[in-house]
């Protein structure tokens, strides 16, 4: 058997399909998440036939070189509950996706529980800079709405832009307008 798809994969019949764990007499599986990290899921793991502890591939001395190895994006991990993404994180799985719950709640028939799960699921996607309801109901984004003076600051002489000003520019202005009073 040839390895393929960066030593993580073998050629079957012409097609990079199987697991390099094949390649050693070992069987491919996917380990639970529980206890593991995200970056952790998305290791290489075999385990022997016959046993049922799926390792990584750093605990079979015959796969020594393959320790470390990261499944390819779009492998499946957390036992078959998730996939790994470009950065070799599992990433889990949402049987009902945002559209499909979304769908189903405005064509289903379903409840306001349903509407308050969905807005708490996916508030951070509401909440984005290019929502208008984000941009009009933040208060930081006044400064950015606003419609700049065409003579600059009516508060200052003429001569004074109010921008660029320097400390002592500052303070030399502040203590001139205390003189006035």
């Amino acid at each position: 058997m040839t390895a393929c798809n960066k030593n993580t994969q073998v050629c079957l019949s012409g097609e990079c399909q199987g697991s390099v764990c094949e390649k050693y007499g070992l069987l491919e599986c996917f380990r639970k998440a529980e206890g593991l990290s995200i970056s952790e899921q998305c290791l290489l793991t075999c385990e022997a036939p016959g046993s049922k502890e799926c390792e990584v591939a750093c605990a079979f001395p015959i796969m020594a070189s393959h320790c470390g190895a990261k499944l390819q994006p779009g492998s499946p991990c957390n036992d078959m509950r998730g996939y790994c993404d470009i950065f070799h994180k599992c990433r889990h799985v949402e049987p009902r996706g945002f559209l499909t719950r979304l769908q189903g709640f405005f064509l289903g028939g379903q409840s306001v529980d349903t509407l308050y799960e969905f807005v708490a699921d996916y508030q951070e996607q509401m909440q984005t800079p290019s929502s208008p309801s984000s941009l009009w109901n933040d208060p930081s984004n006044v400064g950015r709405c606003e419609v700049p003076l065409r003579g600059g600051c009516p508060a200052l002489p003429p001569n004074v832009t109010g921008r660029g000003l320097g400390l002592q520019d500052s303070v030399h202005r502040e203590s001139a307008a205390e003189q006035d009073v």
